[in-house]
């Protein structure tokens, strides 16, 4: 009897070895991740550039730009091209109206998700409007740590 229930349970432990592992990567493949729209839709489209800098963000190297709807107006959209993936799981872009840039604040806007070394355009509130600037920080959600932040104020000069 010990023999048969031997033979069993060493099935069965193949058969796991077997099923398990992909059925985990198809699971972290197909999980779901938080995301915003990369422009809301019922924005008006943002074509006037007020401004580009690659030097805002201390830590990684990313190049910003600033879109707006006229020249003179409020930033509506930020595009950020990063150099080089930043290598951190889920990477969430916030945006505040103010805050230090060691600590992410409490009701950061979520404006969506930063992946790989590809630029990504992501549609600013309306409270950029009444702030006139702003902070970006990005967020490692599977590392729980803050990875950097800028200043959205435009540049002198």
């Amino acid at each position: 009897m010990i023999a048969a229930a031997r033979r069993r349970h060493r099935i069965a432990i193949g058969a796991l070895a077997a099923v398990v592992p992909p059925l985990f990567a198809i699971a972290l493949l197909a999980r779901p991740a938080p995301t915003a729209p990369l422009v809301a839709p019922d924005a008006p489209p943002a074509t006037a550039l007020l401004w580009e800098r690659d030097d805002r963000w201390p830590r990684l190297p990313i190049l910003t730009r600033v879109w707006g709807l006229r020249p003179d107006g409020p930033p509506a959209v930020v595009e950020l091209a990063p150099a080089r993936d930043p290598m951190r799981p889920d990477v969430l872009v916030y945006w505040a109206p103010d805050g230090t840039p060691e600590r992410l604040p409490e009701g950061a806007f979520l404006l969506g998700r930063l992946a790989g070394a590809s630029a990504r355009r992501l549609a600013l509130p309306a409270e950029v409007a009444a702030a006139a600037a702003g902070r970006l920080w990005l967020y490692s959600l599977g590392h729980h740590e803050l990875l950097d932040s800028a200043s959205l104020a435009p540049p002198e000069g």
